[in-house]
């Protein structure tokens, strides 16, 4: 954060110094309503976000203690869709945070390539139309795929995982590149995030572990690369102020990759739980999510099994990426350390449950 408040001191003309219009994609989503919360609270941004008629708005309504909390962010809502006509929606804006997309890790791959490519091209249409001058996309590491990620750089290849959505974040890359001449691009890559508001991912992992979760597969030896979502915020306001590096991708995420039994019993500790420290034997649990998997597609049930083949080779696979780039280039440096992060998820968790 130094370097943006340097940066600001010396460049007076730059569009933060003044008010920056921001128009955020995805707001009522884990990461997009993170984005939003945060950004409205600076005065140097005006932040209007983007929902859908029918999105759970309880992530923007919802109290949040820790630091920044006690200034009540200012923001605009508009319903809309990126299937609807975007040429007005985009009219007055400086930067979009493009943070919507399809995170279905299972399902129909033409609906998940309509929202995360045909949409993220549509956007970047109407962005150039009307001028818009930064266009910051969520993109994830899961474009490199989920073999021999050990300190992964940007430089490595996309070879993603065979599913759609995997493969969605892949090509919707390529889209933005093919813009990037006439709109500047910031891809952020972000890899395992977790934090407050994250009702998949990090709240049913804190509940198994408090529920008494044993195993693991593996035993938790492979690296995870945790990513707290407010470092991630951090690195969209780095995007926001940088004068290079566009064009470019950034992976981000704590900055320390540990394994996923670390990670694990850290959670366990501010639960006050014992730590999984048994190992699930790996190919009962592939063979499982497989048969899941089947059975979901020959009786057409639509929501996501509780085990993917995605989720057991995530965990199965080293997945850990350096983030010296985003340093450089962006001036990131998160703010936060995983257990830092994982003590605001947990303190969130608790409250949450207790809504249910």
């Amino acid at each position: 954060m130094k370097n943006i408040v340097k940066f600001l001191s010396y460049h007076k003309n730059f569009p933060l110094a003044i008010k920056m219009k921001i128009l955020v994609t995805g707001a009522s989503g884990f990461i997009g309503s993170h984005v939003v919360r945060t950004l409205a609270r600076e005065k140097t941004y005006t932040v209007t976000g983007l929902v859908r008629k029918s999105s759970d708005l309880f992530r923007l309504q919802s109290k949040m203690k820790g630091p920044g909390s006690e200034e009540p962010p200012s923001f605009e809502l508009r319903y809309v869709s990126l299937e609807d006509p975007l040429g007005e929606v985009t009219k007055g804006f400086d930067a979009v945070v493009h943070t919507a997309g399809n995170t279905e890790d299972w399902g129909n791959a033409a609906r998940i390539y309509r929202s995360n490519i045909d949409g993220t091209k549509r956007l970047l249409e109407a962005c150039v139309e009307n001028g818009v001058r930064r266009f910051v996309h969520f993109s994830s590491t899961v474009v490199y795929g989920l073999e021999g990620n050990r300190n992964t750089k940007e430089d490595r290849g996309h070879r993603p995982y065979k599913n759609g959505y995997c493969i969605s974040k892949s090509r919707a890359e390529q889209v933005i590149l093919r813009f990037s001449d006439r709109i500047k691009t910031v891809i952020l890559r972000p890899s395992n995030v977790f934090g407050p508001f994250d009702v998949k991912f990090s709240f049913y992992l804190l509940r198994s572990i408090e529920r008494g979760l044993s195993r693991w597969p593996l035993g938790g030896t492979t690296l995870t690369s945790p990513c707290y979502v407010k470092n991630l915020v951090a690195a969209v306001r780095c995007a926001l102020a940088t004068d290079r590096g566009f064009g470019e991708a950034y992976n981000v995420s704590d900055g320390a990759d540990v394994t996923w039994k670390t990670f694990l019993e850290a959670a366990a500790r501010q639960l006050g739980k014992t730590p999984p420290d048994g190992t699930v034997p790996l190919f009962w649990l592939s063979l499982s999510a497989k048969v899941l998997e089947l059975t979901y597609v020959l009786l057409r049930i639509r929501r996501r099994p509780i085990i993917t083949p995605y989720n057991i080779a995530l965990v199965s696979h080293d997945y850990g990426f350096n983030i010296e780039k985003a340093k450089r280039l962006l001036g990131y440096e998160p703010p936060f350390t995983t257990d830092e992060g994982m003590e605001q998820t947990v303190e969130w968790y608790h409250r949450y449950k207790e809504g249910l």
